[in-house]
């Protein structure tokens, strides 16, 4: 079975990582964005952070000042209308070339803020199911109606600057048999927390995505080097891809001939590693999968 070139996305700055005097968090971001850019990842990720910058301004300043990145925002549900987050999405499309992704933040701990709440994972899963219906009801109907639990829309739909866009590229995560079914059902990619659930459930769930793409991905910690020597011992490999430049590339590869295909990695300090990735272990990674020119 052929899949698809790996894609690596990076995940962006929602607080300030350094407090050195005159590099403050927007020249962080700026700096990594341009890292991620020139080094050929195929996109970064605005995650939502209570306690950080918000992750739409964040997103919509990453598509803003970048030419060709996929931007990938996280949206929680629970504090989101689909009309109005589908709304924000298309005009983000119109202006910037259909570069907006979404990953959404379905099965979130604490209180529910929709009417009703949502308390249970079940209940959670439901709602997230009316939020994408609703959300692309919206976007590729000019008359939708909806009556469901959590979101009710009644001749709802976009019309001319608004139509005809492309929907955001949707991520999901989880591991429960709720998250899998919803992205089974929806998402464009599947992001898991750890090598060894991805490789478990990824062949399952593609399989149960039926005619319909869907990538499967993993979203790890990276420490790569030239020599062994300068590489640490103490990370936990599940979560984390650890080693030379060239044991990592053959890692990957194999992974990537596994069905793993996307890979949100996280390294620290993130401008310098976002840099050393690019130039020594995306290359390689590509040298050795079959469609590994594609970013």
């Amino acid at each position: 079975m052929s899949h698809p070139a790996p894609r690596f996305l990076v995940p962006l700055a929602t607080r300030d990582e350094r407090s050195w005097p005159g590099f403050d968090i927007a020249e962080q971001r700026a700096q990594a964005l341009r890292a991620a850019e020139l080094g050929g990842f195929a996109g970064v990720v605005a995650a939502d952070d209570l306690g950080g910058d918000e992750a739409s301004v964040v997103a919509y300043d990453a598509l803003r000042a970048s030419r060709w990145l996929e931007v990938v925002q996280e949206l929680p549900i629970s504090r989101g209308n689909p009309v109005y987050a589908a709304k924000q999405a298309a005009s983000a499309q119109r202006f910037f070339d259909g570069r907006l992704g979404w990953q959404l933040v379905v099965d979130e701990p604490g209180p529910s803020q929709t009417t009703p709440p949502a308390r249970t994972r079940a209940e959670r899963y439901a709602r997230a199911t009316e939020f994408l219906t609703v959300a692309r009801g919206v976007w590729h109907d000019t008359e939708f109606t909806f009556e469901g639990r959590y979101h009710q829309v009644v001749g709802g739909g976009f019309r001319e600057a608004l139509a005809d866009l492309p929907f955001p590229r949707l991520h999901l995560t989880g591991s429960s048999d709720e998250a899998l079914a919803l992205s089974a059902r929806y998402a464009d990619v599947h992001l898991f927390d750890d090598l060894d659930t991805a490789l478990a459930h990824g062949p399952a769930l593609r399989a149960a995505a039926g005619d319909r793409p869907l990538e499967i991905g993993v979203a790890l910690r990276v420490v790569a080097r030239e020599h062994r020597p300068e590489v640490p011992r103490t990370i936990d490999p599940r979560t984390a891809l650890v080693g030379t430049y060239d044991e990592l590339a053959e890692r990957l590869a194999e992974l990537v001939a596994a069905g793993i295909t996307t890979y949100l990695l996280d390294a620290h300090p993130r401008i310098e590693e976002t840099y050393r990735i690019a130039e020594h272990l995306l290359p390689r990674v590509r040298d050795l999968t079959p469609a590994g020119g594609a970013r």
